[in-house]
């Protein structure tokens, strides 16, 4: 909860509104870093609008690892899956504003999934 997250995106037109996207995040947390590695379609109903809603399904995978020595040591690596929405909207002819919801689901070799809500705002910058 709380962790910080920097990520960078590649993205591929399929057609119109359709994407195939792939991700890598850096996330920087309190107890332990992950690196996550996802791929997602993203479906992007008004492609024309200025500011236009998307919704992403997509999968991936988190490598975990604990950088306390007052906790448990938990690295493990994981497969997740998570759905989304989120806008993206056109600030000028060269940036971007996107901001996303995501649901994770991590499925973790324990019994227990892991179900983790995660907030993201960003810009793109093109020349």
């Amino acid at each position: 909860g709380g962790a910080g997250t920097v990520s960078v995106y590649a993205l591929r037109a399929l057609g119109a509104g359709l994407h195939a996207e792939i991700s890598l995040s850096h996330v920087l947390g309190k107890f332990a870093d992950s690196l996550m590695v996802s791929a997602d379609l993203l479906a992007q109903p008004a492609p024309e609008w200025r500011v236009s809603p998307f919704f992403l399904l997509g999968t991936g995978v988190i490598d975990t690892r604990s950088h306390s020595a007052l906790v448990q040591a938990r690295d493990s690596r994981d497969q997740l899956s998570h759905v989304g929405a989120g806008v993206r909207a056109w600030l000028s002819r060269h940036v971007l504003l996107r901001a996303e919801y995501r649901y994770h689901t991590v499925f973790t070799s324990r019994d227990d999934n892991e179900e983790v809500s995660e907030w993201k705002a960003g810009f793109s910058i093109f020349y």
